[in-house]
């Protein structure tokens, strides 16, 4: 098996620095002022690429995945407590940083069910967990996790019947109770990958355009069974083919009942009524009909009537109808306020109480696969200003290698300027994964009850 040789491997080797070391060990130690985010990527890019390379001159091959390189990032194995977070902390003047690096020392079966998991090969996963479930001293400090990442990958592969036999020994083994089989995260008949898009948070990128509609599909799948989420908090610009792809799901989920909840009104109005000019030429009707729909959104009846007159002026026919938005498209009171956040609202950490699902969290979308550059993008726009940066992982079913990497160069390069950022209750699959990448390392995980 391809990750059967990874951790074979691992166990046979000395231990080697994780992407935080090479942070550190290019400072000496402790950092006397930040790195450069180019010097920061750079470093970690490099150790990806170590270990991908020794991975194949050792002759396990890397599991394929798509546009990247960086595959792997070996975790540290050093000896720590389960679940403890890495701390960046600021010296008395905010700006020398030490950085406590914790390593994940997890178990090779735990590794290697992570890894399985990641690259969307559940049964594998389940079947190199299985035996630790039977010998109580197989992974000390870490036996809740790998009972609970059981469960995450029974309930994800649909085995109920399973899942529920897990659930009564983990009751007897820890004395406490599991957690309850969720319908809703199973897959059904119609297939496991468009069931992960169904309910699913999407932050649509910095500029909309043609290329949004894939976006646009994800969202109108979800919204035949649940409540999707669209976030256009991000959003700066909006082209033509952008403001129709936009107006498409407005209309398909208004004329097929459908709910959609809409979160950054005011930065997509913002950016359709940037992209439109009173009376000039090659005018798109898309683009005004959708700054006109913005307002909508809003409740801005009297900035619609005075847009409609120059929609008046520029095409010269009757502009759309004010109309209240359709039942099924639902606006946050925030967005209906003025659109934005205050930049001085930042969520709060663990270290000044538990965050709420505010809507100044960023929501990471149901799964993450491959460069996830639209996601990296918005997630820089929402971390712009603030200095905690908190990301809500509830939503999270799975994030792949590729992705995960993308992930631990973003982390490193928003620690490189100053921001704190913190990962909202991934599930336990997840939350083992981001422990064999090191991005506990670098950023604190709030890890999820049960």
């Amino acid at each position: 098996m391809v990750f059967s040789l990874f951790t074979r491997k691992q166990r046979q080797n000395p231990p080697k620095a994780g992407a935080a070391d090479a942070v550190r060990a290019a400072n000496g130690g402790l950092r006397e002022a930040p790195l450069s985010a180019r010097e920061a990527a750079r470093l970690t890019a490099q150790k990806i690429d170590q270990i991908e390379s020794e991975m194949i001159h050792g002759g396990a091959s890397v599991p394929p995945a798509a546009n990247s390189t960086h595959m792997l990032t070996e975790p540290a194995h050093e000896p720590v407590a389960e679940a403890t977070p890495g701390e960046a902390r600021h010296g008395a003047h905010g700006q020398s940083m030490a950085i406590d690096i914790t390593a994940s020392a997890l178990p090779p079966e735990l590794e290697e069910a992570a890894i399985l998991y990641a690259n969307d090969q559940i049964e594998p996963a389940i079947a190199a967990l299985a035996p630790t479930l039977a010998d109580a001293g197989r992974t000390p400090g870490f036996d809740r996790l790998v009972w609970l990442v059981m469960l995450d990958l029974c309930q994800f592969g649909g085995d109920k019947q399973r899942f529920e036999a897990v659930s009564v020994d983990f009751a007897a083994r820890f004395e406490s109770s599991p957690p309850v089989w969720n319908d809703k995260l199973a897959p059904d008949d119609a297939g496991a990958g468009e069931t992960r898009a169904v309910g699913a948070a999407r932050t649509l990128p910095a500029v909309l355009d043609a290329d949004c509609a894939k976006a646009v599909d994800t969202l109108l799948r979800s919204a035949r069974q649940r409540e999707p989420v669209a976030d256009f908090s991000a959003v700066t610009a909006v082209d033509a083919a952008g403001a129709a792809e936009v107006l498409r799901l407005f209309n398909t989920i208004a004329s097929n009942g459908a709910t959609l909840r809409v979160k950054g009104a005011g930065a997509l109005a913002a950016a359709a009524r940037a992209s439109i000019e009173t009376g000039g030429e090659s005018q798109s009707v898309s683009s005004w009909t959708l700054a006109l729909y913005g307002l909508r959104l809003l409740g801005q009846t009297q900035q619609f009537d005075d847009l409609s007159i120059d929609y008046c002026v520029t095409f010269e026919v009757s502009p759309p109808p004010w109309e209240p938005v359709p039942a099924g498209i639902l606006v946050g009171e925030a967005d209906k306020s003025d659109g934005h956040d205050e930049p001085g609202d930042d969520p709060p950490t663990t270290r000044s109480g538990p965050p709420t699902r505010a809507a100044s969290a960023f929501v990471l979308p149901v799964e993450l696969v491959g460069r996830i550059q639209a996601e990296l993008q918005s997630l820089r726009a929402h971390a712009r200003d603030r200095s905690e940066v908190a990301v809500d992982c509830r939503d999270l079913r799975r994030m792949d290698f590729v992705a995960a990497g993308e992930m631990l160069n973003e982390v490193v390069n928003m620690q490189a300027h100053g921001k704190n950022l913190l990962f909202i209750e991934p599930n336990h699959a997840v939350y083992a994964l981001m422990l064999v990448m090191g991005i506990h390392e670098l950023a604190e995980v709030r890890r999820r009850k049960g």
